[in-house]
């Protein structure tokens, strides 16, 4: 199974997860898409944010972030097969766990980073990466050799 953990802007800027194709990611393996613990809180300040379109997006995250807190295992199944992709909530960091003197853990992106950065050293059989669209995540990743995937372009929202 391949993890992934998602940056904000899945939520945000792409189609609705339940129409993405999966599978171009996937490459045989089934999905395990983890929701940091920044995400859900940049997805709450949002929803109040100025854009209209953007707190429309975090407004409509919230209420799934909602649906699967209240699932029975805070686990959704997003697609049965082909691949199978569910979505879950990333482990917190455990406590005493150093991170990369590299991160700054004022920053968003960063603590998303720490969380994978934790979770791959305490997996270090299964791949885990990044989803993202952003550079910033992406040369940071690159630079504590963590693997990234870029959402492809074609899964994006139209322009406003």
């Amino acid at each position: 199974m391949r993890v992934l953990f998602l940056d904000t802007n899945i939520f945000l800027q792409c189609r609705p997860l339940t129409e993405l194709p999966w599978g171009d990611l996937a490459v045989g393996d089934d999905l395990l898409l983890l929701i940091p613990r920044p995400v859900q809180k940049e997805i709450d300040d949002l929803k109040q944010d100025g854009n209209r379109r953007r707190a429309d997006r975090a407004r409509q995250a919230s209420s799934f972030l909602r649906k699967l807190i209240l699932s029975s295992d805070n686990t959704i199944t997003l697609r049965e097969h082909n691949p199978k992709v569910q979505i879950s909530f990333s482990p917190p960091i455990p406590a005493g766990r150093a991170t990369s003197p590299f991160l700054d853990m004022s920053r968003s992106d960063d603590r998303i980073l720490a969380e994978l950065l934790a979770y791959a050293q305490g997996h270090p059989a299964g791949p885990a990466a990044l989803l993202t669209h952003d550079t910033n995540p992406m040369l940071t990743a690159k630079r504590l050799d963590l693997d990234f995937r870029v959402i492809p372009d074609e899964w994006l929202l139209p322009p406003e």
